[in-house]
This record gives C-alpha cells, structure tokens and sequence, in this order.
C-alpha cells in the first residue's frame, strides 16, 4: 500500500507539473510576443505558483502518514 501511495503521488505530481508548467510558461512566453495583452505574463506566474501550491497540498495529503513515528515494542 505504501508503494502505491508512492507511485499515486509522484504521478500526481509530473501531471500538475506537466499541466501547469506548460500553460504557465505558454502564457508567459505569448504575453511577450503579443504587446496588446501584457497582462499575460502575470497570469503565467500566477498559473506556476498556482501548480507549486497545489503540488505541496499533494506532496502534504500524501505524505502525512509517512511522518508519524512508529512505536517501538
């Protein structure tokens, strides 16, 4: 079980990476191509430190039961 709750989140992880860091640095890069919209730059940062919150929240949910000592008999 722990394994598989290892594979889940590190999964979980490269998607919401793969996912958010495309479409962060895709506004990004197109609101320095496009000089009508300059607020698109701040919404790709937005997006990335969107994905990096969201990646903590997962890193956090997953990970808590790893961080309990065991009892030692």
């Amino acid at each position: 079980m722990k394994n598989l709750l290892e594979v889940i989140r590190r999964l979980s992880v490269v998607i919401t990476w793969l996912i958010g860091g495309l479409v962060g640095v895709g506004l990004i890069v197109e609101g320095w191509n496009d000089v009508r919209d300059p607020e698109m730059k701040f919404t790709g940062a937005g997006v990335l430190v969107a994905t990096f919150i969201v990646h903590k929240v997962i890193n956090w949910i997953l990970l808590k039961d790893e961080k309990k000592p065991t009892s030692v008999n």
